[in-house]
């Protein structure tokens, strides 16, 4: 398994170690918790093939995130970790209702941890493409088409290519207006 992971959570030693921080450095083995509701992870498409959902880059854990109906893709949720480890994992992030496959054969993908209460395990992208409720959250975040098994992508200029299969509409650049309120 690779280290990469698509989000690294955490706050390096480094960091804790700045002069401004001195004072605000929490204890080891303490948990800090996100003021108010915290952060909502909500209708995102997270596709990471060949790569772990979560890479932890400190022992002190941050509580108040919430991954909710979110599409996700990866291999795995934290590496080759125990099950503890993962069950952990999940109630700090607080998983729910997404939908989630393995990024190749083989690989154990974000398995039933990362899908939570109310989310769905696929056994592979194709199954996972096949989902209405998958694809509605794809659609909302530029999903043009899904490739059929063997199909060659013939792409436009403003689409690209996701894990061989998602053709996504490429964001607009530039600078662009603001509608008036």
């Amino acid at each position: 398994m690779r280290i990469n992971g698509a989000f690294k959570w955490g706050i390096t030693r480094k960091n804790w170690d700045l002069p401004a921080m001195q004072d605000r450095r929490p204890e080891k083995g303490a948990i800090v918790v996100l003021p108010g509701t915290g952060v909502n992870i909500r209708h995102n498409v997270i596709l990471f093939p060949g790569g772990m959902l979560i890479k932890n880059v400190s022992g002190i854990d941050i509580k108040g995130y919430k991954m909710s109906d979110n599409v996700i893709v990866a291999e795995s949720l934290i590496g080759n970790r125990a099950e503890k480890d993962k069950q952990y994992w999940a109630a700090l992030m607080a998983f729910s209702g997404n939908f989630c496959a393995p990024d190749k054969e083989g690989s154990p993908g974000p398995e039933q941890y990362t899908a939570g209460p109310e989310g769905k395990v696929f056994p592979s992208i194709q199954a996972l493409a096949d989902s209405s409720d998958a694809l509605s959250i794809l659609h909302l975040t530029g999903l043009k088409r899904v490739l059929k098994p063997g199909e060659l992508p013939a792409l436009k200029t403003d689409e690209f290519l996701v894990a061989n299969i998602f053709v996504f509409q490429s964001p607009p650049a530039g600078p662009r207006h603001l509608a008036s309120q």
